[in-house]
């Protein structure tokens, strides 16, 4: 999925699938940047096709390595709707069953307590699985490499289309281990940006579209 950042003063970022790289040397615009990118009411505006998309439903915001990442919270809808998708007639017949065993003692309880208290019988499968606190297996993160590509892993099995974003990523990684990345998140198609406080413009993996904005807010591809 392609995407395209504009924020003023700046051209357009054109951004596609797999990795992105938009390095910036101003602290201050920097970070105005990426608190932008986090919040739906900025002038900062991502679209796709030329419709723009809510920052909010466009975009995973990871930020800095350093940082928890709670990747069940993350995906708590996904991982119910997806458990759903492969749920057969004959499963949901099954959970059906039991629910209405379950809400016959509940109702027993009611009655028998004379309690001022009614109970839903109507059957709902997604509420059914989210009272089981279904969630995603959190992969296990050794380093900051480990840690991207465990959560890259995560968005393709998930056939996730938002737009990953993670920051200062240069500080943790060799240039050996972004090209192994960038040669990853191209084979498992899908999108990620890394945004970079950067002095220079720095090399980049071939398989990545780059930016690099100077103190004068001149764009440059890279």
């Amino acid at each position: 999925m392609t995407y395209k950042i504009t924020s003023y003063p700046l051209a357009p970022f054109e951004l596609g699938t797999g990795l992105n790289i938009i390095a910036i040397s101003s602290a201050k615009f920097y970070f105005n940047f990426l608190a932008s990118l986090q919040d739906d009411e900025s002038e900062l505006v991502i679209s796709n096709k030329d419709k723009i998309i809510l920052k909010s439903k466009a975009i995973r915001y990871i930020g800095d390595l350093g940082e928890v990442v709670d990747l069940a919270a993350m995906y708590a809808k996904e991982a119910v709707a997806t458990v759903q998708k492969f749920i057969s007639n004959e499963d949901l017949e099954r959970l059906i069953k039991l629910e209405n065993e379950a809400s016959e003692i509940i109702d027993g309880v009611i009655l028998n307590n004379v309690l001022p208290i009614s109970l839903c019988r109507e059957f709902d499968i997604t509420r059914t699985l989210k009272s089981r606190k279904i969630s995603i297996s959190t992969p296990f993160f050794d380093s900051g490499y480990g840690k991207i590509q465990g959560i890259v892993d995560v968005i393709a099995e998930m056939g996730d289309s938002h737009l990953a974003i993670f920051t200062n990523v240069h500080q943790y990684l060799t240039s050996a281990e972004i090209d192994y990345l960038a040669e990853n998140i191209r084979l498992q198609e899908v999108n990620v940006l890394f945004v970079e406080r950067a002095d220079y413009r720095f090399a980049v993996p071939e398989a990545t579209i780059s930016y690099y904005v100077d103190d004068d807010f001149i764009q440059f591809p890279v």
